[in-house]
């Protein structure tokens, strides 16, 4: 008799349920998010009041959703795009 968690269910539908998220290289693989460093704090607080969150985003290798939510986190003001200055690609080194 199966005593686990959810009566009825194999221990393999319980782990399939967790396959979608994948660590490594694997292609078509979905990973977790980077952690925010302090570094990437600092660099997001001084991007933010010249650049719009889609530049950020690149800049930082990160995707503009997780950009608009460590920006709200930390109760940053984000510029839309029509305010933020265009940024030239060395404006960011």
């Amino acid at each position: 008799m199966n005593m686990g968690k959810w009566p009825g269910r194999s221990r393999s539908r319980e782990l399939s349920a967790f396959s979608r998220f994948k660590i490594g290289s694997e292609e078509g693989a979905t990973s977790m998010a980077k952690r925010w460093s302090a570094e990437d704090i600092r660099d997001l607080k001084t991007l933010a009041q010249r650049y719009s969150v889609q530049a950020i985003a690149e800049r930082m290798d990160r995707s503009v959703g997780g950009v608009s939510f460590k920006a709200y986190q930390l109760g940053l003001p984000l510029k839309a795009r029509s305010q933020a200055t265009d940024p030239e690609p060395a404006d960011f080194n």
